[in-house]
């Protein structure tokens, strides 16, 4: 078996496992178990265990699959597209991609308690695309805002992704089966999430339909894939339109529909 072929298994093999018990519960030995690799084999790839922990969590995360590069536009696209695109990106990135319910458990659980993972995923992942946010609300506010509420903006604007995702499984079961097929599409996100944006920033209302369709038909760096039908749910263990036990033709378009295990 190649070298890379048995990383990439401890990787996958310790994903789960940090995920349900983290950094101190989880031992080398049911890793290199569950990845069918010998013990020395962590050591080789990673170095140590601490090593295999921050790897693990850095390939949990979607940019991780993506070029790590801030968004390009034409010269003069205005602040209020380039801030849509932004939203959309963010969306299509948290739920566009193959990602299995251990990834957003590991990464919830980094986010509640910090190690040096995360250290690594602001510094390699997070801090230029943040940056680029705040850039662009810095030409959409007034510019007497000080730095501390631009920042505070942005993190309000992102946050509203980091939720819809975080949350989904609660937001399900709030909203209810009907509302979550017809009106939690990930275009339906796309547009509430630039709407809500728009009017928090000032932006006026007539700019946003011409905004939301730049953001659509503009590619994000590595040509961040829009979420396929049944494969999407699929990538969250859901079963397919029609088999839901129910009789309930779910949407397949939902870029919430996933397992509760995925909280």
């Amino acid at each position: 078996m190649a070298s890379d072929d048995v990383k990439t298994r401890l990787l996958e093999s310790a994903g789960p496992i940090f995920a349900e018990k983290g950094f101190a519960g989880a031992t080398i030995r049911e890793i290199c178990h569950a990845a069918g690799a010998n013990l020395a084999s962590v050591n080789y790839h990673f170095g140590d265990k601490r090593r295999l922990y921050i790897e693990t969590v850095k390939h949990a995360h979607p940019l991780s699959k993506v070029p790590n590069e801030p968004l390009g536009w034409p010269p003069h696209t205005p602040a209020s597209h380039k801030l849509a695109h932004l939203i959309a990106v963010a969306l299509r990135q948290m739920y566009g991609m193959n990602r299995e319910p251990w990834q957003a458990r590991l990464l919830m659980r980094e986010m509640t308690a910090p190690s040096d993972a995360a250290r690594e995923l602001i510094e390699q992942f997070i801090r230029r695309r943040f940056n680029q946010l705040c850039d662009v609300l810095g030409e959409i506010l007034p510019a007497e805002v000080p730095p501390h509420r631009l920042k505070q903006t942005a993190f309000s604007v992102i946050g509203q992704v980091v939720y819809l995702r975080a949350a989904a499984p609660v937001i399900r079961q709030i909203v209810g089966e009907d509302d979550w097929g017809d009106h939690f599409r990930l275009d339906d996100l796309i547009e509430h999430v630039v709407s809500f944006s728009f009017a928090a920033v000032g932006i006026p209302a007539a700019e946003r339909d011409a905004a939301l369709a730049f953001a659509k038909e503009t590619p994000a760096p590595g040509g961040t894939p829009r979420p396929s039908d049944n494969a999407h749910e699929a990538s969250y263990g859901i079963q397919p339109p029609g088999a839901n036990g129910n009789g309930r033709q779910r949407d397949p378009r939902s870029p919430l529909a996933e397992s509760s295990q995925d909280a």
